[in-house]
């Protein structure tokens, strides 16, 4: 099977493009290089058999020659939260562009188009666990135009023109995720503090659970048209997680906190 992955030098995207490898699937990847992390995943990826693009997913031009003979598309590239970041950008990037490569995906005749989403389109939820049911309830430009995203592509799916499926992810941790890294080592310095109580609380998933379900995305034929929330069993309070951390950094846990709002 061949499969394209955009953004796939990225934290979820090398590593889901290092499993399809391992049970031997053609992997393209289309995917801007742009820090030392991604080049290094770049190398290891290629060095494996994957085939890379070195393209931004907006750049029409390149969709044909990266749809070539593939069964499969996992969109994952997106605008992130950067400073100093237009919102066109946002819109440009996390919504005309995945309209642009979904309609490319449905000319070359490609079998299933994942959507990675992102479990903030919901925004915060009080009260109840978050389900595949809540509202629509975007808090930036990011979760904005990923929920615009998602909207659409739902709406080609249930309409019949798209084969495909959504995927939100918890927050995802494990091996070359830099993000939960900083946290590590703000923690390991000392200058972690909390913004409140503490007692927010982070739903998390490990890597490999999250590629299992993307994988099932891929491949069961009742998840067209469907949205998942990929999470792990239950949601862990952010003072328990800073503990932990610290424990196993053997440092003292942070005990400072500021208001969560002025006073």
């Amino acid at each position: 099977m061949r499969v394209l992955i955009t953004g796939g030098t990225g934290f979820i995207g090398s590593r889901l493009a290092l499993r399809l490898l391992e049970q031997s699937h053609h992997v393209r990847i289309l995917s801007l290089v742009r820090t030392g992390a991604e080049a290094s995943n770049a190398r290891t990826l290629m060095a494996r058999g994957a085939e890379l693009i070195e393209a931004d997913e907006s750049d029409r031009a390149r969709h044909g020659p990266a749809l070539e003979g593939v069964d499969i598309v996992h969109h994952i590239a997106a605008t992130m939260r950067e400073a100093n970041v237009p919102d066109r950008v946002f819109w440009d990037t996390n919504v005309a562009a995945t309209q642009d490569l979904a309609g490319a995906c449905r000319a070359s005749g490609v079998r299933r188009f994942v959507y990675c989403s992102t479990m903030g389109v919901t925004g915060q939820v009080r009260g109840r666990p978050v389900d595949e049911t809540a509202p629509y309830r975007p808090n930036d430009i990011y979760q904005t135009t990923k929920a615009a995203a998602e909207r659409w592509v739902l709406d080609a799916a249930r309409g019949g023109s798209l084969s495909a499926t959504v995927v939100r992810p918890a927050d995802v941790y494990g091996p070359g995720d830099m993000r939960l890294l900083k946290l590590f080592r703000m923690i390991q310095k000392g200058t972690f503090f909390y913004l409140g109580n503490g007692r927010g609380k982070r739903h998390m998933i490990y890597i490999d659970d999250l590629l299992d379900g993307m994988l099932a995305a891929q491949e069961r034929d009742e998840a067209v048209g469907q949205v998942f929330l990929l999470a792990g069993s239950k949601p862990t309070p952010l003072r328990e997680l800073v503990e932990r951390i610290a424990a196993e950094l053997r440092v003292a846990p942070p005990r400072l906190r500021l208001p969560y709002r002025p006073v």
